[in-house]
């Protein structure tokens, strides 16, 4: 396939500290665009949890060894979610893979025939900042980092950025405000975010837009329903929308020329 434009962009959704929501944006989002009619696949690389699976009300009975060996394929584990979202599951909750390693080689390999089915290939990273979870985020077509306003997931996010930008870079980067009380506190949080990296980092953020605190947002998960098919004019399904938008829009491109997943046509910074 190397030699002519591939059409899926894989997009990371990341964040420097747990409890922002990384996962509830990410099985939202792939819902969105899925209710646009792109052709949408979620991969959730937080394997033992089963995170995006239970947001999506999905039974996440895959076996993720059984891929890493090579006995079973990635059409076994792809998983049909709603409004025709695809999923690839974590894995059943609880269920460890024994090489984490291997399974990512193995599914990075099965992805790549795969580059031309989808519009939009969603990753949900794991938290923190680790080489594997620097990797996963830097082989990709962009980023939307989530960045809240308490100080230890506002460095947090910062360090993340600050890693990826001194390490493999970022083609395209789209910062979500996350847990603020509305969209001029979430604009303000941008500003003070983007100043923080315009001064020490070579990136240029685009602000995604806002995820302010939403009830409904707890109650969906408890639903095990997608936010924005369960309440879709909640706040919250508002701020999801703006971000499938930009998305939609062509914030992120893919790379000409490639068939790779999680380890895309080299890694790119921005100037």
């Amino acid at each position: 396939m190397n030699g002519h434009a591939r059409r899926a962009r894989v997009i990371a959704v990341a964040s420097g500290k747990g409890g922002l929501g990384r996962s509830t944006l990410a099985a939202n989002l792939g819902v969105t665009l899925a209710l646009a009619g792109r052709k949408a696949l979620l991969v959730d690389l937080d394997f033992g949890l089963a995170d995006a699976a239970t947001l999506l009300g999905i039974n996440a009975a895959v076996d993720l060894d059984g891929l890493a060996a090579g006995t079973t394929p990635l059409s076994a584990m792809t998983l049909a979610g709603p409004a025709g979202l695809d999923l690839v599951p974590g894995g059943p909750a609880g269920e460890i893979p024994r090489s984490r390693e291997l399974l990512l080689r193995r599914l990075a390999q099965s992805m790549r025939p795969l580059a031309d089915r989808y519009d939009d290939i969603i990753v949900d990273t794991t938290t923190g900042a680790s080489p594997e979870v620097i990797a996963s985020i830097g082989d990709s077509d962009g980023v939307i980092l989530l960045v809240g306003e308490e100080p230890t997931a506002f460095m947090n996010a910062y360090g993340l950025l600050r890693l990826l930008a001194h390490g493999p870079g970022i083609a395209a980067l789209g910062i979500v405000a996350a847990q603020v009380e509305d969209e001029a506190a979430g604009a303000a949080l941008f500003q003070r975010f983007a100043s923080l990296a315009a001064r020490f980092l070579p990136v240029q953020p685009s602000y995604l837009g806002a995820l302010p605190v939403d009830s409904h947002v707890r109650d969906s998960v408890m639903a095990r329903r997608p936010c924005v098919q369960l309440f879709p004019d909640c706040p919250a399904s508002l701020g999801y929308r703006r971000v499938a938008g930009a998305v939609a829009g062509g914030l992120f491109k893919p790379f000409a020329g490639g068939d790779r997943f999680l380890a895309l046509e080299g890694h790119h910074a921005l100037g």
